[in-house]
């Protein structure tokens, strides 16, 4: 079973016409294109192990295709656009398909993940399995070959392909919040599933083009942010922490020129408070630092004379020092509350 993309390195280029075509459908976020082998080829399958791709570092993971329920990070040489975030790595899982999540955790298989053939494969049943996969800074393509299911091994062999390119076109995608689902009577031996991302929200960086936009969803600015959403990406805890809009409808009164001047305001407001809490802390430690400087100058000084008296016991500062020794006050002092205790017992003895 192959099911692939179109790409830079196919040698049938694809026509759009009525006997490869099957289907096409437009959904919010991309355009969906199945398309038919023609004359039973594959005229969109990519073979990683053709001559033209020996310049390239073709990745055969072993350790992936010696293992079940494997995963592995792969950093990409472009920014694959997914859903408008732009994505540096990717994970290539034994599974069939690749994560595209901002964090690893175990439930890799429940959302965010682009799938060409998803299902319990385990490639350690067969000897003759391969996952691959190659980036040519434009593209990349990952391959899994010859791999059986873990609990039905003898259905027999699967062998897929799947294709990103910079451009955001990619294969099959399921993620958490949007489903694009292909007919299973249309996931055949050499049939091409193709999308191509529509425009969204998050690809709009102005205000202007923000609110007067064309796209399928009701785009929403934030000044705050200066950020552009549907409110349904992986930044929403951040637009809710920042107060932005949460309906469309709270966009009718909104002009740019406000909204830009409203955001200008709130920076100047931010960076004075900054200023502000700064000089009261530059404040608070040059006081800090000058008492510091003044209690060690006193120790200092002290230790200085002390160390000149002992040495010269003659002087005035030696005399001094003798007559008022440590052990000579403690003296004085002990002498003084043994005379005090002493007229004290004797009160209590004479009071009737």
């Amino acid at each position: 079973m192959t099911t692939t993309a179109n790409n830079a390195f196919t040698r049938h280029p694809y026509k759009n016409n009525s006997e490869q075509t099957i289907m096409e459908d437009n959904k919010n976020y991309y355009h969906q294109t199945v398309v038919r082998a023609e004359l039973d080829q594959i005229i969109n399958w990519v073979n990683l192990d053709s001559s033209k791709f020996s310049i390239y570092d073709v990745k055969k993971d072993h350790d992936l295709s010696n293992n079940y329920l494997k995963a592995t990070i792969v950093r990409l040489k472009f920014r694959f656009p997914y859903y408008g975030h732009l994505l540096d790595q990717i994970v290539v899982a034994t599974g069939g398909f690749l994560y595209v999540g901002s964090l690893m955790n175990p439930l890799i298989t429940k959302a965010q993940y682009i799938a060409p053939l998803m299902a319990n494969f385990d490639p350690a049943l067969s000897n003759t399995s391969m996952i691959k996969y190659v980036d040519n800074t434009t593209h990349f393509i990952c391959t899994w070959e010859n791999l059986r299911l873990q609990d039905q091994p003898d259905y027999g062999e699967y062998t897929f392909q799947v294709i990103i390119n910079h451009d955001a076109k990619i294969e099959y995608t399921i993620v958490q919040y949007h489903v694009v689902n292909i007919p299973l009577e249309n996931v055949k031996t050499g049939n091409s599933i193709l999308l191509f991302m529509l425009p969204n929200c998050l690809q709009l960086k102005t205000c202007d083009t923000c609110i007067n936009s064309l796209t399928n969803f009701n785009c929403i600015w934030c000044p705050e942010l200066q950020r552009c959403s549907d409110t349904v990406d992986r930044y929403r805890q951040e637009w809710l922490e920042f107060g932005c809009p949460m309906n469309y409808e709270s966009q009718s009164n909104l002009t740019c020129f406000n909204a830009v001047r409203e955001a200008s305001d709130q920076k100047s407001f931010k960076e004075e408070s900054a200023i502000t809490i700064k000089d009261s802390d530059y404040a608070k430690s040059v006081s800090v630092g000058v008492f510091l400087t003044v209690f060690l100058s006193m120790i200092f000084t002290t230790l200085i004379w002390v160390g000149y008296a002992y040495k010269n016991p003659n002087s005035t500062s030696g005399l001094w020092l003798i007559e008022h020794r440590p052990r000579k006050l403690f003296g004085l002092w002990t002498t003084r509350f043994n005379r005090n205790t002493s007229s004290l017992t004797r009160l209590e003895e004479n009071t009737p």
